[in-house]
């Protein structure tokens, strides 16, 4: 029995390193049009993106490791074969002459964790973001693999090592009614203010605004000067006296996610008759399309193909893409511009036979076959 358990434990043990590996599944396929080509998001994004002031004028971007030895594991698992790791692509974002610009910075090799930004001026607030990238577009299926970019990080050029820390569990969500975007964090020991960053893309002016909002000695705040469909960043620092603590991560709030529900009732069966797979779903208010997902395992190559099939205002979708005995695995989502919801929970459903059923059809085929025999047989004998 004690040998028993020994392998249930070394069987699990690997199951549980890939599971902490969180893929971008089924991948976005997108268009880039800095060099005219499609690329797969499927990779983690990378963790712990932050920045810092070193040396009063210069930023230190720094990350976690990430291509372990877990992950390269967790690659080979799931690609079935080995991952090249390319680098990391960083980028830039600030307000010059009142106008937004967004560089792409040089990136760093595969194997750094951080990544010293010269190219900086003092007092000025920059927002940075990261992704990481692999070769194997070269040699496996022509699209290279990407992440998606981190959420933003923010830093204003100067911002110095404080002894007091920054806050933490800095988390937000919008609440639908009354409609607010609501931030909280844990209180810092030592402090006795807060101020808050609050950052957005106005379509009107083709410029970002920059908000800096003072707090009392408080944990929460409610933001009600927000507008449906929105996106927002926030950052937090501490303060006391004369003294600030750094920033805590950049996070990302949508005004409107949680009335954007995804899809209910999504649901589908194989139809033999017309040898297609039925999805069906109910609409979604607010939505003007949905995109599904499809993936299976090739019965040719034994590799996972991933599909992405946008389907319009529809509430129903007759998948007649099919192979023989195949098990298919679906997920939906709503869609509104560039407001996407959740994912649906996966479906699998397996295909049959794509050929004819009707057996009226077969027999009277069986019944034609044999008139032909006896016709010929009548003939080679006279």
């Amino acid at each position: 029995m004690k040998k028993a358990n020994i392998i249930f434990i070394l069987i699990c043990l690997p199951l549980s390193v890939y599971c902490q590996i969180i893929w971008n599944e089924p991948p976005d396929t997108i268009w880039y049009n800095n060099q005219s080509r499609w690329v797969e998001v499927i990779l983690p994004t990378p963790q712990n993106f932050t920045a810092t002031t070193v040396n009063t004028n210069q930023v230190i971007l720094q990350w976690n490791e990430y291509w372990t030895q877990e992950m390269f594991d967790a690659y080979l698992n799931k690609f079935s074969y080995v991952a090249i790791p390319n680098r990391f692509s960083l980028y830039r974002q600030n307000i010059t002459n009142g106008e937004l610009q967004l560089q792409a910075i040089p990136g760093a090799g595969w194997d750094k964790t951080q990544y010293i930004d010269t190219d900086v001026e003092l007092g000025k607030e920059y927002l940075y973001k990261i992704m990481v990238q692999d070769n194997n577009y070269q040699f496996v299926g022509g699209l290279q693999h990407w992440s998606p970019r981190s959420l933003p990080t923010t830093i204003t050029v100067g911002e110095y090592l404080s002894s007091l820390p920054s806050p933490t569990n800095f988390l937000g969500h919008y609440q639908p009614y009354p409609p607010m975007i609501v931030l909280s964090w844990g209180k810092v020991s030592g402090a006795s203010l807060y101020t808050i960053f609050k950052s957005y893309y106005n379509p009107e002016t083709s410029n970002w605004n920059y908000l800096n909002i003072p707090l009392g000695n408080v944990n929460e705040y409610y933001d009600t000067d927000i507008q449906p469909l929105k996106e927002y960043f926030y950052s937090i620092i501490a303060l006391h006296n004369n003294e600030s603590s750094n920033r805590a991560p950049t996070i990302a709030v949508t005004a409107g996610t949680l009335d954007f529900n995804a899809p209910n009732n999504f649901s589908g069966y194989y139809e033999s008759d017309s040898a297609m797979i039925i999805l069906s779903w109910d609409y979604v208010k607010d939505a003007n399309s949905y995109i599904v997902f499809k993936s299976y395992v090739s019965p040719i190559t034994k590799n996972w193909v991933y599909l992405a099939i946008p389907v319009g205002n529809v509430d129903s979708y007759h998948d007649s893409e099919l192979l023989p005995y195949v098990g298919y695995v679906y997920t939906i989502i709503a869609v509104n511009g560039n407001i996407k919801s959740d994912r649906t929970n996966p479906l699998t459903i397996n295909s049959g036979t794509l050929s004819i059923e009707d057996e009226e059809y077969w027999e009277a085929v069986e019944e034609y076959g044999k008139d032909r025999k006896l016709g010929w047989f009548g003939c080679s004998a006279k």
